[in-house]
């Protein structure tokens, strides 16, 4: 129903766990007042500040699950890789790549956002997870992450389709739907409080935990489901 795009030459999948973080500028731990200054627009000059104020916060994240995942699987400084710069960072393992980003808000000028992700190895689904590997992961980055994010092909998308889908799971399940065909989007919200966005002018399937979730947490909920980490995107079949 939903295809999701083709692996990106780099290796990276469309799909991944992503967590968001809301700040004022003014109340980062690197703002010097007198020094710099609260933007009023979105511009180039107002992102590199942001990306200046978020180099070390960023990099002492990085330090932090860095040693943790040394010490939670076992790892030596070789099998891993590690990149940073102003405003961003990454960090590899043959377990995950973690990546993380600063940028200014959209529509708040005076507001940054550090997006972070956890992508799985290639290949790896939620129904395949080793039950353990979920619960190390749980160990290094805890509550990071809210949301499921699945990257998908929005012309391979049949709204009305889609609407039929969530439409046949809120008789079932006794959620609750919204469609937005001006929008081209579709919010259902479970019982449980968990939500699933898809937004075909993003193209973006989101499915967001209530409250603070683990990994394994996301990733169960994720299979339960139907969307997939990896791979083509069978939504909710």
């Amino acid at each position: 129903m939903v295809e999701k795009r083709n692996e990106a030459d780099d290796g990276r999948r469309g799909d991944y766990l992503e967590g968001t973080t809301q700040a004022r500028i003014r109340k980062s731990a690197a703002f010097v007042k007198g020094r710099h200054f609260v933007p009023v627009e979105v511009n180039a000059q107002a992102s590199a500040l942001v990306s200046e104020l978020a180099l070390s916060e960023i990099a002492d994240e990085l330090q932090k699950f860095y040693e943790m995942s040394k010490r939670v699987f076992g790892l030596r400084r070789r099998q891993t890789k590690r990149d940073a710069g102003e405003g961003y960072g990454s960090l590899s393992t043959k377990y995950f790549r973690y990546s993380v980003h600063a940028e200014q808000h959209s529509e708040k000028p005076e507001d940054y956002v550090i997006v972070r992700r956890l992508e799985l190895p290639g290949g790896t689904e939620a129904e395949e997870l080793d039950p353990e590997q979920g619960r190390q992961l749980d160990s290094i980055f805890g509550a990071t992450f809210d949301k499921v994010v699945v990257e998908v092909d929005p012309g391979a998308a049949d709204f009305d389709r889609l609407v039929e889908m969530f439409e046949d799971l809120e008789e079932a399940d006794g959620g609750r739907l919204r469609d937005e065909e001006d929008l081209q989007r579709i919010t259902y919200v479970a019982k449980g409080g968990a939500s699933i966005i898809v937004d075909l002018v993003k193209g973006r399937i989101e499915l967001i935990a209530a409250g603070a979730a683990s990994c394994s947490r996301l990733l169960a909920l994720a299979q339960h489901y139907k969307v997939t980490i990896s791979g083509t995107v069978i939504l909710l079949s």
